[in-house]
C-alpha cells in the first residue's frame, strides 16, 4: 500500500487545479504505480482531500523492487 498527503500545500499563483501520484524509482517516474487522479471518481471538487492511498502494489510486484533501501518518489 502506498499513502500520500498533501496538507498545507498551496499554490496561490500557479491556478494549480488538482494533483496525480504516481511511485516510481526516480522523481517522474511511475515504474511502480502509474500515475493516478485520487478525484476522479469524485463528482465536485468539494469532495477532494488532500491524500491518497494506493493499493494493492501492482504487478509484477509482491514486493518493492530495491533492497529496502531505496528511496520512492
Amino acid at each position: 500500500m502506498f499513502t500520500a498527503n498533501w496538507d498545507g500545500i498551496h499554490d496561490n499563483e500557479t491556478g494549480l487545479l488538482g494533483f496525480s501520484v504516481a511511485v516510481g524509482l526516480s522523481p517522474c517516474d511511475d515504474l511502480v504505480y502509474k500515475f493516478h487522479d485520487p478525484h476522479g471518481h469524485l463528482l465536485d471538487s468539494s469532495q477532494w482531500t488532500y491524500s491518497v492511498i494506493m493499493t494493492p502494489i501492482p504487478a509484477p510486484y509482491t514486493v518493492l523492487p530495491g533492497d529496502g533501501q531505496d528511496k520512492y518518489f
